[in-house]
Order: C-alpha cells, then sequence, then structure tokens
C-alpha cells in the first residue's frame, strides 16, 4: 500500500488495487476458517457473531477517522500512510501477544518438568 501512496500511473495503480483486493478477498476467506479451528463447535455461532460484531463496529468507527485524516490532509497519500500505521501497530501487538505467550508457555512448561523431576 506505500507504493499505491507515490504512484501517479494508472495501470500500476489498478495493478495494485487489484492485488489489495486479491489480498482482501483471501483474508475473508480464511477468517471464516480461523475461527472454527480455535472455537468449539458449540460455540461457533457465538464467536463469529462476536468477530462479526466487531469488525462492522471497528469499520464504522475508524472509517470516518480515515475521511476526517483524508479531509484534513487534502491528500491521499498521507491517508494511506496513517493507515499504513494503523496496520504496523497491528502486527506489532499481535507479534508482542505471540512473544508473551509462548514465553508464558514455555515458563509453566519448565516449572512442569521441574516439579517432576522433584517428584521422583
Amino acid at each position: 500500500m506505500i507504493a499505491l501512496a507515490h504512484i501517479q500511473d494508472f495501470g500500476v495503480t489498478l495493478a495494485i488495487a487489484a492485488l489489495i483486493g486479491v489480498g482482501k478477498g483471501l483474508r475473508t476467506i480464511f477468517m471464516a476458517l480461523v475461527i472454527p479451528t480455535h472455537v468449539p463447535l458449540s460455540r461457533l455461532p457465538g464467536a463469529t457473531g462476536i468477530q462479526l460484531l466487531t469488525s462492522g463496529i471497528i469499520a464504522l468507527t475508524l472509517g470516518p477517522v480515515v475521511g476526517w485524516i483524508k479531509d484534513v490532509t487534502s491528500n491521499y497519500a498521507i491517508m494511506l500512510h496513517c493507515l499504513n500505521i494503523f496496520t504496523y501497530l497491528t502486527v506489532i501487538s499481535w507479534s508482542s501477544e505471540i512473544w508473551y505467550v509462548k514465553r508464558k508457555s514455555r515458563k509453566t512448561e519448565e516449572e512442569k518438568q521441574m516439579s517432576n523431576k522433584l517428584n521422583i
């Protein structure tokens, strides 16, 4: 998306937009597969509803913010850079969570091994 902010050629812009569209389509398809792999079947309707509700709330609240940024700056490039910053912040928070969970599970596993050695 960074390239889209600086490219003025219509053909290149169209190609980048097509790639972004394919990415969004894949995300939509795989999002429907991620939730069922992590949630028991009995809780699947509720989990899917929560995911859809959260997506709708985020879209309705952040959509106008993106429009406001574009209106204030009168520049699409700045707006796209702000969207990229939001995306990077999401990736950083997810990476931090993954690191924390792995560290915590490794620590728990080490404690279990220690207690098993002490019990023997």
